[in-house]
């Protein structure tokens, strides 16, 4: 089983050893030899303990104690172009063992659940959509074959509000319940 939850500040390791681990699953041969110098395992925990110390609001997804990935997203900010909604995936990684498990997808909906359009008035940093409120000190179990998503429903099936601090999500994915 699969558990997303809140990251704590006791998952700074483990959340630099993820993120280290990914890059170099998904960066070797494309980063530069100065990259890797600067992008120790070191750096990357001590990255994700100033992180969390200023109070990060990330999602971890583990399996059996052990993290295999997370996310977190963070308010949009007018650039070039006018954000869409407002907030914006920050990052997402998952260990590469674990791709094509539903596990990243579930980290996706977890940090960007569905809520208004910025155009509807909502005020920056609203995750959930209008009228939702934090689920607390509850959890739900995803079926194992029924979270999908389709164009007429952005959100997976086990999907409520957002993850609240007391909240955790137990997703048993199966083989790979997540497919479009």
């Amino acid at each position: 089983m699969t558990l997303l939850r809140k990251a704590v500040k006791s998952d700074a390791e483990a959340c630099g050893r993820v993120q280290h681990a990914s890059w170099v699953e998904t960066y070797t041969g494309l980063a530069s030899d100065d990259f890797w110098e600067r992008a120790t395992p070191a750096r990357c925990v001590t990255v994700w303990e100033g992180w969390l110390d200023d109070g990060l609001d990330a999602t971890v997804a583990e399996i059996d104690g052990e993290v295999i990935g997370f996310a977190f997203a963070r308010p949009a900010v007018d650039a070039r172009h006018p954000p869409v909604r407002d907030v914006e995936l920050q990052t997402l990684y998952v260990l590469a063992a674990h791709h094509g498990t539903g596990v990243g997808q579930a980290l996706l909906d977890a940090v960007l659940p569905d809520g208004a359009p910025r155009s509807s008035g909502s005020p920056p940093g609203t995750l959930g959509p209008s009228g939702s409120t934090s689920a607390t000190g509850s959890s739900r179990t995803a079926p194992p074959t029924t979270a999908r998503r389709s164009a007429a429903s952005p959100r997976s099936a086990w999907s409520g509000s957002d993850i609240g601090e007391s909240t955790s999500v137990v997703l048993d994915l199966g083989a790979r319940c997540c497919t479009a």
